[in-house]
């Protein structure tokens, strides 16, 4: 699922972003802000720097939006860590529904499912911006390393969470927050000047979860 294997070519891409760009726009949350790059070039897997694409997950005005960063490693430790920094920049209507000072404490790998542990500050975020909060995490992780499901823990402490289409569960997966994604016609709505890797990536995600995580209705 890494953010440079989708290769579409940027007048077709352009094409659709404006077809869709009269889509309706939602507003929800006004999460803090970040600094998004303007850039719409796109960057080598490897760059000179020795820095590597990332894909993050943001808020993007109530909804979950990929943001593609240059960090140091793909490590899970590194990304995760960069996800729960807080944020810098005053863009409008971007940002994240994390709370200041959440740290991550340790990561449990066990095949295809990862422990999460955070620190006590991520309590503090409740109702629907919880469930952001836990959408950025379960669509970072799952972007990489070959995670398919996440579990959360506080201070150590196993803990249930939410997501749009479950009560509370101990174990959740991209599925579970794939309709808190922001379609491509409001990623266009809402941000100009989107870089045109995140529009990418967002075309990229949205079609994978609708072939992976609904099956097809059987014939009435």
């Amino acid at each position: 699922m890494g953010c440079s294997r989708c290769r579409i070519g940027i007048a077709a891409l352009a094409a659709l972003a404006c077809a869709l760009s009269a889509c309706g726009v939602s507003v929800d949350e006004s999460p803090r802000p970040l600094q998004l790059p303007t850039t719409s070039t796109t960057v080598s897997p490897t760059p000179p720097t020795g820095a590597f694409e990332t894909v993050l997950y943001y808020v993007a005005e109530g909804d979950l939006l990929p943001v593609v960063r240059d960090l140091p490693d793909r490590t899970l430790e590194t990304i995760l860590a960069a996800l729960l920094d807080p944020p810098s920049g005053t863009p409008p209507g971007l940002g994240t529904s994390i709370p200041s000072g959440t740290t991550l404490l340790g990561l449990q790998r066990d095949r295809k499912t990862i422990a999460v542990n955070l620190s006590e500050p991520f309590q503090n975020v409740v109702g629907q911006s919880r469930q952001q909060a836990i959408g950025q995490i379960v669509l970072t992780v799952t972007e990489h390393a070959d995670i398919e499901r996440v579990r959360f823990l506080i201070e150590g402490e196993p803990v249930s969470v939410s997501s749009p289409v479950l009560g509370d569960a101990e174990l959740v997966d991209a599925c579970d927050f794939r309709s808190m994604l922001a379609s491509v016609g409001e990623a266009v709505d809402r941000f100009e000047h989107i870089p045109t890797a995140a529009l990418i990536q967002l075309i990229d995600r949205i079609d994978e979860l609708e072939r992976e995580c609904s099956p097809p209705l059987a014939p009435s």
